[in-house]
């Protein structure tokens, strides 16, 4: 019998410390590895400023990371503005602050390539992060805005991440790929010295921190509070100065101009929400 109360005095002591712990998500746009040395600085400074311990996850890829997110697995989330925007609007998620990283989607190619304009691609084949990423969003419209139809006149092979669809054209002779400004930079430079950029779609917000519904109002003035200092902090000038990146406020109504997304974003991920 006293090993059965212990049993559960356990369990009961784990969930309080589960409940004690923020839970923050972090959209898969590297490997699980990558993501938790990227953020880890971020980690330590909310652990030290709200007083808490902080778990950091991902998921395997972004469907499966939206599925959790929606479940209400995180109390804050790091993902792109337009899955942003559609738990704004489908689930009531608050935005908070956005990273801007004077995002790009680029089309890029191998540097002796002899293309010299987006429609040289047609019948090629061209790389792309997950089919509901930024980066292959802003593509697709990119190119259907230049009279490249990527359902016709391209052979397009989606990749898990930017990295993947970078990785799958380096060395190849032909073919493009695309992925965000931010990544193809952090390149190593034995990768990034064989592409060019053929074309790049304009800069927007490439990451939103969005809170979960479920915070009391004291719990999100803390968490606002916390990723307002993150940037002056000394793990955060570095954090930034290093990436080329900050943060910035967002409007409540700044995500609408992805609303002509969302019909996409709910049909592709619909086995995902509830």
């Amino acid at each position: 019998m006293l090993r059965i109360i212990l049993f559960f005095l356990l369990l009961v002591l784990h969930g309080a410390s589960h409940a004690a712990s923020l839970q923050l998500g972090v959209v898969p746009y590297l490997s699980a590895r990558s993501l938790l040395l990227e953020h880890a600085p971020l980690k330590s400074f909310l652990e030290s400023r709200l007083h808490q311990p902080v778990n950091l996850g991902s998921a395997r890829n972004p469907d499966l990371f939206v599925g959790r997110v929606v479940g209400g697995e995180f109390d804050v989330a790091l993902l792109p503005p337009h899955i942003a925007r559609l738990l704004q609007s489908d689930y009531g998620y608050l935005p908070l602050q956005g990273i801007r990283a004077d995002f790009y989607a680029l089309v890029l190619v191998n540097k002796q390539d002899p293309a010299v304009n987006i429609a040289d691609l047609k019948g090629r084949e061209l790389n792309l992060p997950h089919h509901l990423s930024l980066v292959a969003l802003q593509i697709d419209a990119y190119l259907r805005r230049l009279d490249v139809d990527p359902d016709t006149d391209l052979q397009v092979r989606y990749h898990s991440t930017d990295n993947n669809a970078v990785l799958a054209l380096a060395g190849a002779s032909r073919g493009a790929a695309a992925t965000s400004r931010t990544v193809f930079e952090r390149m190593p430079a034995e990768i990034g010295s064989q592409l060019r950029i053929l074309g790049s779609t304009p800069s927007v917000v490439s990451l939103v921190f969005v809170a979960n519904p479920r915070l009391k109002p004291q719990q999100l003035d803390a968490l606002r509070g916390a990723l307002d200092e993150f940037p002056y902090s000394e793990a955060g000038l570095a954090f930034f100065q290093q990436r080329g990146i900050n943060l910035v406020p967002l409007d409540a109504a700044e995500l609408k101009i992805y609303d002509p997304l969302l019909p996409a974003l709910r049909k592709g991920l619909r086995e995902f929400l509830p």
